[in-house]
């Protein structure tokens, strides 16, 4: 049965068979071994205890790889963001300087017109 994550595991042992196992505190090969005497209940009990931290860290691991990749989708999208905002700032000059040419066009234009009108009333008039 899986319950958010973790597997639960049931189990009875009606037996007593002993099952020796290699009890070793140390990581060190070199060390003497002593055998510890378990029995078969003793031993599913150990093997479901390391099976929940191996889950345990299975899933810290898992949620340690999704952050990292959060992170980096985040830094993509931050890099992204900001090679926007350059651009949204190059192309707002673009429009002030558009601005600035129509500004001085519509100008001229208004000079033209009123020049042309004012050679056609003075020609009209001669």
């Amino acid at each position: 049965m899986q319950d958010g994550g973790l597997v639960v595991i049931a189990f009875a042992a009606t037996t007593n068979k002993l099952i020796v196992e290699s009890a070793n505190d140390s990581e060190d090969p070199s060390d003497d071994e002593v055998p510890k005497k378990l029995t078969l209940q003793e031993a599913y009990g150990k093997l479901c205890t390391e099976f929940i931290k191996s889950e345990k860290t299975s899933y810290l691991c898992r949620k340690e790889l999704k952050k990292a990749d959060l992170l980096v989708k985040l830094d993509e999208t931050t890099r992204l963001v900001e090679m926007f905002v350059v651009e949204n700032t190059l192309l707002e000059e673009k429009v002030k300087n558009l601005e600035v040419e129509l500004s001085q066009a519509r100008t001229q234009i208004k000079r033209m017109s009123s020049a042309k009108l004012e050679s056609l009333v003075l020609r009209r008039m001669a």
